[in-house]
């Protein structure tokens, strides 16, 4: 299936503030007393990018099966591949922050054409796509078909091949390959310092490594992404569970091999 965003995309802007608040279509008013904006705010700015036409997406909220949920539409691939990370960081973030700092389940929608999926705020997963015929009354997961794994399978070699493709520029100053971390397969990212993790952390996650997992998902394989930082630092982000975990130190030899004890021995090398 071609149709696909980037896990990493929301997974950033909600964890590690890839995605800056603010600008045209962002939340208005107080929220509550942390800054957090409520349902009611996030909704709203979700009827401003519908009614302003700011952006080239449709933006609707009510409940599905009993669920608070946003509706998130794009007409064509390009314009997704273009503004979502936007519309994640400045609408369907704030609306899942605001759920779940009320610990209420809600879920956002992502449609491109004929295709949807279902992202679980209280989980911070995504769900597999699923054929969607432009009726929100009729939203309902479809399970996978031998056609769809096979799509999936062929998405997992494409993710594999862009991140060749990175690792072999000479133009792009960032380290790209494929290893097991802790028996797990994983994408490892490296960057020289945090000036270029900050210029291309963003492309990286919605080119190469979210594409990377969500074909993995799709296939039901258990992936990762490391991320490296000046081969001192690293985070790791679980595919499956769409989450980060903490900052930790790397005490590796001049030549980048870096043995990490953190649940389990793994080796991260660039």
């Amino acid at each position: 299936m071609r149709h696909r965003s980037s896990r990493l995309v929301l997974g950033l802007c909600l964890l590690i503030g890839g995605c800056a608040h603010g600008g045209a279509g962002s939340p208005h008013g107080t929220g509550d007393a942390d800054g957090t904006p409520t349902l009611a705010e996030a909704a709203a700015a979700c009827r401003r990018l519908q009614d302003e036409h700011t952006l080239p997406v449709g933006c609707t909220t009510r409940e599905v099966e009993g669920v608070p949920s946003m509706f998130i539409a794009f007409a064509e691939q390009q314009a997704a591949d273009r503004h979502l990370s936007r519309v994640a960081s400045e609408v369907a973030g704030p609306f899942c922050d605001a759920a779940n700092s009320s610990n209420r389940p809600a879920s956002v929608y992502v449609a491109i054409q004929s295709w949807a999926k279902r992202y679980n705020c209280e989980l911070g997963q995504w769900g597999e796509w699923f054929s969607f015929n432009g009726s929100l009354a009729a939203l309902r997961e479809q399970p996978r078909t031998e056609s769809s794994a096979k799509d999936s399978e062929a998405a997992v070699a494409d993710a594999v091949n862009r991140c060749r493709r990175v690792q072999e520029s000479a133009s792009i100053p960032v380290a790209c390959k494929l290893q097991y971390l802790n028996k797990i397969p994983s994408m490892v990212i490296g960057f020289r310092n945090e000036q270029e993790a900050a210029a291309f952390l963003r492309p990286m996650a919605e080119n190469v490594a979210g594409p990377f997992c969500d074909a993995a998902n799709d296939s039901g394989q258990t992936a990762a992404v490391a991320v490296v930082v000046g081969r001192t630092t690293a985070r790791l982000f679980d595919c499956e569970n769409g989450r980060w975990g903490e900052w930790f130190s790397l005490d590796g030899d001049d030549d980048g091999a870096e043995d990490v004890e953190r649940e389990g021995s793994a080796e991260i090398s660039l």
